[in-house]
């Protein structure tokens, strides 16, 4: 990507953007229920990421999960989200907590380079040192409200209830320029960011995923299918991983390519896009040949597995 930092403060609205909020006396401990990570012990004015999971440890949903002043929030990608609300609210029995998918959500990307140069615009929002621990930030600047969330370095998602036309003319007043879908593909890619319908499929499992440090706790208690993922863990192997791979080849090889290592087939590209002259995707990858630095082979390209951007 261009590493010009005037070019990098873009944002892009995000197709299949959602936000569930939970709320009532009890929306801690129902989600703390129904997910990997630790909500339990998640500080107001707090996110982290984590998955949401079902009986059999398969990934429902994932995303950023946020602790605002009275409620919790689940911000992502999902071409469904009324199935994710109906997943949550099934597990709701006796408890005092509500689910609602808010339909007037906007979300983005943002590609930012420093927190700092975009921290004045905020009225209320923590210090550059506070942002590093609480990965959110909120911001109200006239009619515009924003709620950000941290991914990576340089990637935010951030929610926002304002039009196009509005929000359009906001980011341009505080210099963030209109980027692309292929952007927030590229940059999503980099640092691993799994998408619903492209990595995440019917049964996938959070581990699977490569965001164990990120969005899992194996020290919260029970939840619904920490059965299974704590199994795995307990195993200390699992048989693929999503993984960055730097593909040398003139043209995109296209997602569902073969990726193979000594002519045998050991896993097949979830997403592909061109960075800086060269081709960038992920694929889950057999046991065996996922280490970063492994050689392996996509068509007749050498392919490359590579760390992931933080």
């Amino acid at each position: 990507m261009d590493t010009n930092q005037d070019s990098q403060r873009r944002y892009v609205e995000l197709p299949d953007g959602f936000v569930i909020n939970v709320s009532g006396a009890d929306a801690q401990q129902v989600l703390n229920n129904l997910t990997t990570n630790d909500v339990a012990s998640l500080p107001a004015a707090h996110a982290f990421e984590s998955f949401v999971t079902n009986l059999r440890g398969w990934v429902v949903a994932h995303g950023i999960l946020a602790r605002h002043d009275d409620q919790l929030r689940i911000v992502g990608q999902h071409a469904d989200p009324e199935a994710i609300c109906n997943h949550i609210d099934r597990y709701i029995i006796r408890e005092d907590a509500e689910v609602r998918l808010d339909s007037k959500a906007r979300i983005y990307s943002l590609l930012i380079p420093d927190y700092a140069s975009w921290h004045q615009y905020a009225l209320d929002s923590p210090s550059s040192a506070e942002f590093e621990q609480q990965r959110a930030a909120s911001y109200s600047v006239g009619d515009v409200s924003l709620d950000t969330y941290r991914i990576a370095d340089q990637l935010w998602l951030a929610a926002c209830n304002a039009e196009q036309p509005v929000v359009a003319a906001w980011w341009q007043e505080h210099g963030v320029q209109a980027a692309t879908l292929m952007d927030w593909e590229a940059a999503r890619i980099a640092c691993c960011w799994p998408r619903q319908g492209h990595e995440i499929l019917e049964k996938t499992l959070p581990q699977e995923l490569d965001r164990d440090e990120r969005a899992i706790s194996f020290t919260k208690g029970c939840y619904l299918g920490q059965e299974t993922i704590a199994r795995l863990d307990a195993r200390g192997s699992i048989q693929k991983k999503l993984s960055l791979l730097e593909i040398d080849a003139e043209e995109s090889p296209g997602v569902g390519a073969a990726i193979t290592k000594d002519g045998n087939a050991v896993g097949e590209l979830t997403s592909v896009v061109g960075i800086d002259n060269r081709f960038v995707g992920l694929a889950y990858i057999k046991r065996g040949s996922f280490d970063v630095g492994t050689s392996l082979q996509c068509g007749g390209a050498s392919v490359t597995v590579i760390a992931p951007s933080d």
